[in-house]
């Protein structure tokens, strides 16, 4: 046997692989692998992009058609005018989101601000839903559909409470392959 066949039986020993895998001698009987004992594969869980910064965009896997980033939050955003609750005030997201083509068997893209919640520590909030009047500008669209080749980037409003802290952004797009993507302020 020579020199160059050991060193390769010893670099598959070493990873772990029995000498039959290797392409060693018949005689010796491998383990059933994972794949003969093993369930069918199962489809690859939903990408997890982790926690996210201000900033930093997310792109949707499918098809890679749709990119959304969250570039900052702005606390007692007065432009929205006071809460009907003294304990209350506005605060808004800054939200840009992009539309590269349609997902395959969509004919269209709504932008909402029902997919996004702000987080202040275990409690959430969602968006307020409004629009128009004393709104900041320019405002993130409520119900409008967007284009494809086309950015939209506005304000969302919501009703938060005085004191506290933004500690994450949740977007929940109910896109195929995407649960829940978050943000966090620096």
């Amino acid at each position: 046997m020579g020199a160059k066949k050991i060193a390769g039986y010893l670099a598959c020993l070493l990873a772990g692989l029995t000498l039959p895998a290797c392409g060693g001698s018949p005689e010796a009987k491998a383990p059933p692998t994972a794949a003969a004992t093993s369930a069918p594969a199962s489809p690859s869980p939903s990408p997890d992009p982790g926690t996210m910064k201000f900033g930093q965009t997310f792109t949707f896997p499918e098809d890679r058609y749709a990119t959304v980033t969250v570039y900052g939050y702005k606390h007692n955003a007065t432009k929205f005018g006071s809460t009907d609750d003294d304990g209350t005030v506005y605060g808004a997201l800054d939200i840009k989101y992009c539309l590269k083509r349609l997902p395959a068997g969509t004919g269209s893209i709504e932008l909402s601000g029902y997919p996004w919640t702000l987080k202040f520590g275990n409690s959430a909030f969602q968006s307020t839903g409004s629009s128009g009047g004393a709104a900041m500008n320019p405002e993130y669209p409520e119900g409008r559909r967007i284009k494809v080749g086309s950015c939209i980037r506005g304000w969302l409003d919501f009703e938060v409470p005085k004191t506290g802290r933004l500690t994450e952004v949740q977007y929940a797009p109910q896109a195929d392959g995407v649960d829940i993507i978050s943000w966090r302020p620096e």
